[in-house]
């Protein structure tokens, strides 16, 4: 939709425009020869077309400008990470209970935000004792084929230590509850708010190391970031109620 914006704009003369893509996404990081091909096409639109006075690129991370063939210092591209959060509403409290542990993740349910992997690892934690729980605040996401159905989300609360509640109006409420945030996102992010509203509340956080999250974690600091990148299509191939949905 930026490209599409900024060539409406192209056409229709306008003088000032700010085009902000917030992330990337799948299509940076699916290899088919038609993603390839539309990956060029962007980079040379942007460089030729959009690339022009009066227009800036606003980005959330650093990696983004790069691989559009923008360079991060220049004076047409600006870094904001992320939209930031209300320092009265998302701040520092103290830590539930020691026991269990309590895992959050706050995000549309679907594969490609780690879903299926964030129950595996919760699964494959249970299984050798430990005292953790998961719980996922986020609304079925009925226009993203890889979403997680109703019935799917729904079976997973007959399961002791995972819990789907839908989606949450008190996100500062979440994170007083719970000891940790995850994103096991298998896509490039712009920056993850819900990671930012997760850090701002003081909660360690278990993210992939991709694009986006990076700008949030450093790893050891305030989390962990897990170096293995998933493939989209093993994502999207997952089952979460059942054995073939435990991520390797």
């Amino acid at each position: 939709m930026v490209v599409v914006g900024g060539l409406a704009a192209r056409l229709a003369g306008v003088r000032k425009v700010i085009l902000a893509p917030t992330g990337l996404g799948t299509l940076w990081i699916t290899d088919g020869w038609q993603q390839r091909s539309a990956r060029r096409a962007i980079k040379l639109v942007v460089a030729t077309v959009l690339r022009r006075p009066g227009t800036v690129f606003v980005f959330e991370n650093r990696d983004d400008p790069q691989d559009l063939g923008l360079q991060v210092e220049a004076e047409d591209v600006a870094i904001v990470p992320g939209a930031g959060v209300d320092p009265d509403v998302f701040f520092p409290s103290s830590e539930p209970s020691a026991q269990p542990v309590k895992v959050a993740v706050v995000a549309r349910m679907t594969r490609a935000k780690g879903i299926v992997e964030s129950i595996a690892a919760v699964r494959r934690a249970r299984e050798r004792g430990a005292a953790i729980e998961l719980h996922l605040f986020g609304a079925v996401d009925t226009s993203n084929l890889g979403s997680l159905s109703l019935d799917e989300l729904k079976a997973l609360n007959r399961e002791p230590g995972i819990t789907w509640h839908g989606a949450s109006n008190d996100i500062p409420r979440v994170w007083r509850e719970h000891h940790i945030a995850m994103l096991l996102t298998s896509y490039r992010e712009g920056v993850p708010r819900s990671l930012i509203e997760a850090a701002a509340c003081g909660r360690p956080i278990v993210a992939t190391d991709v694009v986006g999250c990076r700008e949030v974690v450093r790893d050891g600091v305030e989390g962990l970031l897990n170096r293995q990148r998933h493939r989209l299509n093993r994502v999207l191939a997952g089952d979460p109620c059942g054995p073939a949905g435990r991520a390797p």
